[in-house]
């Protein structure tokens, strides 16, 4: 629930986002980066190779059951402009974001 101050704010903040898009155009908009993270979910396929098991001629093939693989996740951050992004930072498993990763990312 926004006060009527918040409101007027957030008002008075676009009418000068757009005051500065009419003076400069285009560059503006150049200069204008945002970010947002999400979790990335993985898995390791076998290979057929990996998969191939040896049997003689005459034993039957085993029925190979359809099973999910194992799956991780990873955090990635992401960085865009106007004209696509600029920045993916994935973090290392088991971490997530914060300030201090902020930071860091972006020097």
């Amino acid at each position: 629930m926004l006060t009527q101050e918040h409101k007027e704010h957030r008002v008075q903040v676009c009418q000068d986002l757009l005051n500065q898009y009419v003076a400069e155009g285009d560059n503006f908009l150049d200069r204008i980066i945002a970010g947002d993270e999400t979790w990335y979910h993985y898995y390791e396929p076998q290979s057929k190779r990996q998969s191939i098991e040896w049997r003689h001629v005459n034993f039957p093939s085993k029925k190979k059951f359809k099973t999910l693989p194992p799956a991780g996740k990873v955090m990635c951050t992401v960085f865009w402009g106007r004209k696509g992004v600029i920045l993916p930072d994935f973090l290392e498993p088991g971490q997530t974001i914060n300030s201090d990763r902020y930071i860091a990312t972006l020097t």
